[in-house]
């Protein structure tokens, strides 16, 4: 992340469901000094209740799951430190029953203690409650969390029903409320809202006022901040993306050209998933968006209501200029665009958009073969030097080793060889054909035949048979016109430049490779007459 948080303003929804410390700025490691006062105060003179009492005050400024997990740490400190102080009898059989009913408690109160935090999870403000339910609930709550001094063995047995009845009970409530949570949210996820606050509180379980961090100045954020705009919610795992991946989200989301005119119309909220997640956010999430471990980035428009359930492809694709990323500014893209080298090409290389812009002739190419790469630059250099005008660049092929790459890359440098993108470059390119082609299958574009940019992208994508060494793409900037060849098709119209290359300047680059491949019919003398 730390490529993205120096180049963007990504939001980050910091608080994971299983740091329940966060919300109070009170790190885990704090635990242990509180335990330590915990084990002071309690083991000092005074009635039970007066103890509790004491616990309560120091525990005070502790949301309820947090007051359960340094209890419940406390309780599991101090009588590991009584096994380890106490001089046990030899005979551990005498103990039998004390340890049975000991680990019976300590199970029930880590039961307890994992449904309080689940219950503590649930965004209950934003449900409408009765009042005595939850009056109820933190009752229970508070009996359920009063440890007793336990040194006092015959009260042990009395203790345990009390506290499985208050767990059953707990369960029960959180059960309930995680079922009518549920279904709010699978409500709120298809309908239409003022603004998209209400889905934003849900779906960030607000239990503190600053639940987003800027992840460039890491400085805390209301959910405010996101009113009136398109909020992009980047749903994944922890680990995110492979780094090329996010530099090109980063390239095409922040550093593009087009986002200045958008005067901060969009912010992207990164919500990582744990793997084990109960929360039940999560669960809906995964039901209505249908996640599946691979990240997605979920479109929630002004007032809230999803218009894009995944809009990773046309980031990548298009950049900023995908701006509002629904479904619908999707297919608008796709009606508007056609194929031709500026769709490949474009903001991937500098160098190459200007090319491109000026409406050079341009030959991309890709192989793997270092011996058909010189062979190929050989050719064409003698095809240039005879006054052809035209620009090339390597571009690899896709899912290239890294090793391999480099290597390819230092050969051409060395032998001074045609322009080549960089490795990055490279991958971005390949990345972006990719994205273009699931966007199309995406929209329900599946055939080839009618569809020619997609006819055409899954011939580039699929060129990498190994019977082949290579292959190139002929064409202009913005040209429809374009040609793709192949292997010993490569060399054999290469070998007839002193054919075609004549009539470049009145038919173009593509059109005199064409005469030499499809020559024209020939037309034969009129051997009869109409007379009228």
């Amino acid at each position: 992340m730390d490529s993205l948080k120096s180049t963007s303003n990504v939001y980050l929804a910091p608080k994971t469901l299983l740091q329940v410390f966060d919300a109070h700025d009170g790190a885990i490691a704090k635990s242990d000094i509180c335990n330590v006062e915990i084990l002071f105060k309690y083991s000092m003179g005074g009635n039970p209740h007066a103890k509790t009492i004491v616990l309560f005050d120091m525990l005070g400024h502790y949301k309820w799951d947090g007051k359960a997990v340094l209890v419940l740490s406390t309780f599991a400190t101090s009588y590991a430190s009584i096994a380890l102080l106490k001089q046990l009898p030899k005979d551990l059989c005498l103990l039998k029953h004390l340890f049975k009913v000991l680990n019976v408690l300590m199970k029930t109160i880590v039961d307890l203690t994992k449904c309080i935090i689940e219950f503590e999870e649930l965004p209950v403000n934003h449900m409408i409650l009765d009042g005595e339910a939850i009056g109820t609930t933190k009752s229970a709550l508070i009996c359920s969390s009063q440890i007793k001094d336990l040194r006092a063995m015959k009260n042990v047995q009395v203790h345990i029903p009390s506290l499985q009845y208050g767990h059953h009970m707990l369960n029960s409530v959180v059960y309930f409320y995680q079922t009518k949570m549920h279904n709010k949210l699978l409500d709120l996820f298809k309908e239409t809202h003022i603004d998209n606050q209400e889905m934003l509180e849900i779906l960030f379980a607000l239990k503190d006022s600053f639940p987003l961090k800027d992840s460039s100045s890491q400085a805390k954020l209301w959910l405010s901040e996101l009113k009136s705009k398109v909020v992009i919610l980047l749903v994944s795992r922890p680990e995110l993306f492979p780094i090329e991946v996010l530099l090109l989200l980063v390239q095409q989301m922040f550093d593009h050209p087009h986002r200045v005119n958008l005067q901060g119309s969009y912010e992207i909220v990164w919500f990582p998933i744990q793997s084990l997640d109960t929360s039940i956010v999560v669960k809906s999430i995964k039901q209505a968006w249908d996640f599946k471990e691979k990240p997605l980035m979920v479109v929630l428009d002004t007032q809230g209501m999803v218009t894009n359930l995944n809009a990773i492809d046309m980031a990548l694709i298009w950049g900023a200029m995908a701006f509002p990323f629904s479904t619908s500014r999707e297919n608008e893209l796709w009606e508007e665009e056609t194929w031709n080298l500026q769709l490949l090409l474009d903001g991937i290389d500098p160098l190459v958009a200007k090319w491109v812009e000026e409406d050079q002739n341009l030959c991309i190419y890709g192989s793997n073969t270092t011996d058909w790469i010189k062979e190929f630059n050989a050719k064409m250099r003698n095809i240039t030097s005879a006054g052809l005008q035209l620009k090339m660049v390597y571009v690899g092929k896709k899912n290239p080793s890294d090793e391999h790459m480099k290597n390819i890359l230092a050969i051409m440098y060395e032998k001074k060889l045609t322009s080549s993108l960089t490795c990055t470059n490279i991958y971005f390119f390949w990345l972006r054909l990719e994205s273009m082609r699931r966007s199309k299958l995406r929209l329900g574009r599946t055939n080839d035949h009618k569809d020619q940019i997609l006819k055409q992208l899954s011939e580039l994508l699929d060129s990498n048979d190994k019977s082949e060494k290579g292959w190139v793409l002929l064409g202009r900037g913005s040209s429809t016109e374009t040609l793709k060849l192949q292997g010993r098709k490569i060399m054999e119209c290469l070998d007839l430049f002193p054919v075609w290359g004549e009539n470049v300047a009145m038919l173009g680059l593509v059109g005199a490779i064409i005469t030499v491949i499809e020559p024209p019919l020939l037309v034969e003398p009129c051997s009869h007459s109409n007379i009228i």
